[in-house]
Protein backbone atom coordinates (compact mmCIF):
# COMPACT_ATOMS: atom_id res chain seq x y z
CA UNK A 1 0.00 0.00 0.00
CA UNK A 2 0.88 3.65 -0.57
CA UNK A 3 0.28 6.35 2.17
CA UNK A 4 0.29 10.16 1.13
CA UNK A 5 2.94 12.38 2.33
CA UNK A 6 1.99 14.62 5.68
CA UNK A 7 1.45 17.54 4.02
CA UNK A 8 -1.60 15.93 1.78
CA UNK A 9 -4.76 17.34 4.44
CA UNK A 10 -6.44 14.69 6.42
CA UNK A 11 -3.53 11.88 6.25
CA UNK A 12 -1.60 12.88 9.19
CA UNK A 13 -2.72 9.99 11.41
CA UNK A 14 -2.24 7.64 8.58
CA UNK A 15 1.40 8.70 8.53
CA UNK A 16 2.25 8.37 11.79
CA UNK A 17 0.75 4.69 11.76
CA UNK A 18 2.26 4.08 8.97
CA UNK A 19 5.83 4.98 10.76
CA UNK A 20 4.61 2.81 13.89
CA UNK A 21 3.88 5.57 16.14
CA UNK A 22 1.54 4.56 19.37
CA UNK A 23 -1.85 6.67 19.73
CA UNK A 24 -3.78 7.95 22.09
CA UNK A 25 -7.29 9.39 21.02
CA UNK A 26 -9.38 11.38 24.49
CA UNK A 27 -12.29 12.99 22.77
CA UNK A 28 -11.37 15.18 20.15
CA UNK A 29 -7.35 15.36 21.26
CA UNK A 30 -5.26 13.18 19.18
CA UNK A 31 -1.69 12.17 20.86
CA UNK A 32 1.43 10.12 19.28
CA UNK A 33 3.84 9.07 20.58
CA UNK A 34 7.44 8.51 19.44
CA UNK A 35 10.99 8.92 19.76
CA UNK A 36 12.43 12.32 20.05
CA UNK A 37 15.44 13.04 17.56
CA UNK A 38 16.95 15.84 19.92
CA UNK A 39 16.13 17.00 23.14
CA UNK A 40 12.60 18.73 22.63
CA UNK A 41 10.81 21.27 24.54
CA UNK A 42 7.49 21.38 25.35
CA UNK A 43 5.76 23.64 22.70
CA UNK A 44 7.87 23.09 20.06
CA UNK A 45 6.20 22.34 16.52
CA UNK A 46 7.56 19.05 15.07
CA UNK A 47 7.98 16.61 11.63
CA UNK A 48 9.10 13.23 11.18
CA UNK A 49 12.64 13.40 10.29
CA UNK A 50 14.17 10.61 7.80
CA UNK A 51 14.56 8.16 10.92
CA UNK A 52 10.91 7.94 11.39
CA UNK A 53 11.45 10.50 14.88
CA UNK A 54 9.88 13.20 15.82
CA UNK A 55 12.36 16.34 15.29
CA UNK A 56 11.84 20.50 15.35
CA UNK A 57 9.79 21.65 11.99
CA UNK A 58 11.24 24.89 10.55
CA UNK A 59 9.62 26.74 7.61
CA UNK A 60 12.94 27.32 5.64
CA UNK A 61 12.68 24.02 4.05
CA UNK A 62 10.51 21.46 2.16
CA UNK A 63 11.07 18.70 4.60
CA UNK A 64 10.86 20.53 7.90
CA UNK A 65 8.24 22.22 6.75
CA UNK A 66 5.77 19.18 7.28
CA UNK A 67 4.33 20.04 10.83
CA UNK A 68 2.63 17.36 12.46
CA UNK A 69 2.07 18.46 15.82
CA UNK A 70 3.25 20.15 19.20
CA UNK A 71 5.27 18.52 21.92
CA UNK A 72 3.37 18.22 25.30
CA UNK A 73 6.41 18.16 27.68
CA UNK A 74 10.53 18.33 27.65
CA UNK A 75 12.12 15.26 26.37
CA UNK A 76 15.45 14.29 26.19
CA UNK A 77 16.78 12.65 22.85
CA UNK A 78 16.11 9.57 22.19
CA UNK A 79 13.33 9.99 24.65
CA UNK A 80 9.73 9.24 24.30
CA UNK A 81 7.89 11.97 22.60
CA UNK A 82 4.20 13.09 23.43
CA UNK A 83 3.10 15.09 20.44
CA UNK A 84 -0.41 16.08 19.83
CA UNK A 85 -1.73 16.38 16.73
CA UNK A 86 -5.69 17.29 16.75
CA UNK A 87 -7.57 19.37 19.28
CA UNK A 88 -6.88 22.15 21.83
CA UNK A 89 -3.29 22.12 23.17
CA UNK A 90 -2.56 23.82 26.49
CA UNK A 91 1.38 24.85 27.20
CA UNK A 92 1.72 26.84 30.63
CA UNK A 93 3.63 30.66 29.18
CA UNK A 94 3.36 30.34 25.88
CA UNK A 95 2.17 33.98 25.74
CA UNK A 96 -0.33 33.31 23.03
CA UNK A 97 -2.57 36.63 21.63
CA UNK A 98 -5.84 35.42 21.71
CA UNK A 99 -7.98 35.05 18.08
CA UNK A 100 -4.14 35.23 16.15
CA UNK A 101 -3.55 32.92 13.53
CA UNK A 102 -0.09 31.11 14.30
CA UNK A 103 2.37 30.13 11.49
CA UNK A 104 5.50 27.35 11.82
CA UNK A 105 8.22 29.96 12.26
CA UNK A 106 11.31 29.84 9.13
CA UNK A 107 13.67 31.25 11.33
CA UNK A 108 13.43 28.96 14.65
CA UNK A 109 13.07 25.32 14.47
CA UNK A 110 9.73 24.09 16.43
CA UNK A 111 9.28 27.74 17.00
CA UNK A 112 5.52 29.67 16.03
CA UNK A 113 4.96 33.07 14.61
CA UNK A 114 1.88 35.15 14.55
CA UNK A 115 3.51 36.88 11.32
CA UNK A 116 3.59 34.64 8.49
CA UNK A 117 6.57 34.08 6.40
CA UNK A 118 6.94 36.06 3.37
CA UNK A 119 10.17 35.68 1.86
CA UNK A 120 10.58 33.75 -1.48
CA UNK A 121 11.83 29.69 -0.74
CA UNK A 122 10.24 29.54 2.63
CA UNK A 123 7.22 27.86 3.35
CA UNK A 124 3.71 29.23 5.16
CA UNK A 125 2.27 26.65 7.45
CA UNK A 126 -0.54 27.81 9.59
CA UNK A 127 0.02 26.14 12.96
CA UNK A 128 -3.68 26.69 14.65
CA UNK A 129 -5.38 30.04 16.31
CA UNK A 130 -5.30 31.02 19.52
CA UNK A 131 -8.31 30.56 22.08
CA UNK A 132 -6.39 32.01 25.09
CA UNK A 133 -2.55 33.03 25.84
CA UNK A 134 -2.07 29.04 26.60
CA UNK A 135 -4.53 27.73 24.61
CA UNK A 136 -3.96 27.04 20.66
CA UNK A 137 -7.13 25.38 18.33
CA UNK A 138 -4.08 23.13 16.26
CA UNK A 139 -5.38 23.27 12.38
CA UNK A 140 -2.35 22.61 11.09
CA UNK A 141 -2.19 22.59 6.99
CA UNK A 142 0.25 21.76 4.43
CA UNK A 143 2.56 24.52 3.75
CA UNK A 144 2.71 27.07 0.60
CA UNK A 145 6.08 27.62 -0.83
CA UNK A 146 7.01 31.08 -1.16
Amino acid sequence: ATYPSPKTPGHIQDTLWRLGHNFKLVGDVLIVEGTASGSLTAGDIVYISASNTFARAQANAAVTSEAVGIVLETVASGGLARVQVTGIVQITGWGLSAASWYYLSPTVAGGKTVTAPTTVGQYVVPIGRAITSERLALLIDPGILL
